[in-house]
């Protein structure tokens, strides 16, 4: 199950970089299962900053799961809760978009991109 999610997930993310031009945003990125762990697992964002030498204040991570955010979010790790569906969490939010235009926006105001 975990195999076939991640194949279905990773797809989907690729595709979503591609087709809006995400790389642009990010000199790194990382998908969870490429670690070998599954969020909200912090081992997964100790692995990532210690692969690319870098520090929680200069990355982002945008996930639509509070408790991946949260996790994030402790280690100092800006976060944008991503979620397209019409849904509202007020428990914890640092950013949210509902669209890839949205995220575009977003980023561009946050790291004057």
């Amino acid at each position: 199950m975990f195999r076939e999610n991640y194949a279905i997930k990773k797809e989907w993310i690729e595709y979503a970089f591609k087709k809006f031009d995400l790389d642009r945003f990010f000199k790194y990125k990382l998908i969870s299962a490429d670690a070998g762990r599954r969020k909200p697992d912090k081992r997964v964002f100790q692995m990532f900053l210690k692969s690319i030498g870098g520090t929680p204040e200069k990355c982002i991570f945008i996930d639509d799961k509070d408790d991946n955010l949260k996790v994030a979010s402790a280690l100092g790790i800006d976060t944008i809760r991503f979620f397209p569906k019409n849904f509202f969490n007020k428990h914890f939010r640092r950013s949210e978009v509902k669209s890839f235009d949205e995220l575009e926006i977003k980023l561009k105001i946050l790291y004057s991109v």
